[in-house]
């Protein structure tokens, strides 16, 4: 097993970021705190505090070096600097508007 820490902080991040792993036969695993999710799983990945950096283990024991590579390669956008919205401020735009919506 192989650990790199990842930032998924937005939207965009984590669907490049699910689209990348699941051409994977491997397991992923996303640990935050004490949770453990299925890396593949973009519901789980969304329970997660994505403000902060996540450990990402990569379950490819002969092959994990590989799969760094490829994964590393661009344009992976949740390997990039941040510079998409947050998942908080699109989350909290999108209360706005549903609010705005319904007259409240």
């Amino acid at each position: 097993m192989k650990t790199v820490q990842i930032s998924l902080n937005s939207i965009d991040k984590v669907k490049s970021f699910v689209n990348d792993i699941t051409k994977f036969d491997y397991d992923f695993d996303l640990v935050s705190g004490r949770y453990v999710i299925d890396a593949k799983s973009i519901m789980g990945i969304f329970s997660l505090d994505l403000s902060k950096p996540i450990d990402l283990n990569i379950h490819a024991e002969d092959n994990a070096e590989e799969v760094l590579n490829i994964l590393a390669a661009p344009p992976q956008l949740w390997r990039m600097p941040d510079t998409t919205t947050s998942l908080s401020q699109t989350i909290h735009s999108l209360r706005r508007t549903m609010a705005y919506r319904r007259g409240t």
